[in-house]
């Protein structure tokens, strides 16, 4: 198995980069054998690559992380977050429902080969994707998608890290087009 998977990556015709970050399953056997019995590793995309499908069709370059959130979270920053909440670690040493993950401690090893080995693959890989397709486009609009297990209202919840990753002008336009399509939207 490749930890990732990189549909239409030579297709140069859009500006636009998908990411799943978050559906993969794969754990490493070093990982497994330290964890603990009957742990529940719920909080995962599951199935986005199905339902995103026809983006590989569309000829949308998408990149999917196929490697578990547990092993090492793609989307949060690393730095000293260690043995907090799973929200903001991105090596989780506990479970959505705050049990904790491992028999033993995790080692600085087992972090460090995490870090190179998961995580720097998949921002190198998407770093090469960004800078090949600028060489192009402009702009390119990096896209992140996730699934909600939460009882929500909205059909699809938008974000920009606060304004760090789009304006907020730009994420309201989107919501409106999303709206006008009958998608209901919120913007957080």
């Amino acid at each position: 198995m490749e930890n990732i998977e990189i549909w239409n990556r030579e297709n140069k015709k859009y500006p636009f980069i998908i990411s799943i970050p978050h559906s993969g399953i794969y754990l490493p056997k070093r990982m497994k054998e330290n964890l603990k019995d009957n742990v529940i590793l719920a909080n995962m995309d599951w199935y986005l690559p199905k339902l995103y499908s026809f983006l590989q069709e569309l000829e949308i370059t998408t990149i999917i992380n196929n490697v578990s959130r547990y092993v090492i979270d793609p989307n949060r920053e690393i730095m000293n977050s260690r043995n907090q909440s799973y929200l903001k670690e991105y090596i989780y040493t506990k479970t959505t429902f705050n049990n904790e993950i491992y028999k033993d401690p995790l080692k600085d090893e087992e972090i460090s080969n995490r870090i190179q080995k998961y995580y720097n693959s998949y921002h190198k890989a998407i770093d090469e994707l960004l800078s090949d397709r600028l060489i192009k486009f402009d702009k390119v609009y990096f896209v992140d998608l996730h699934s909600f297990g939460k009882e929500l209202k909205e059909d699809i919840v938008l974000g920009n890290r606060n304004g760090q990753t789009a304006s907020d002008e730009y994420t309201k336009e989107i919501k409106k087009c999303l709206e006008r399509l009958r998608f209901y939207s919120c913007f957080k």
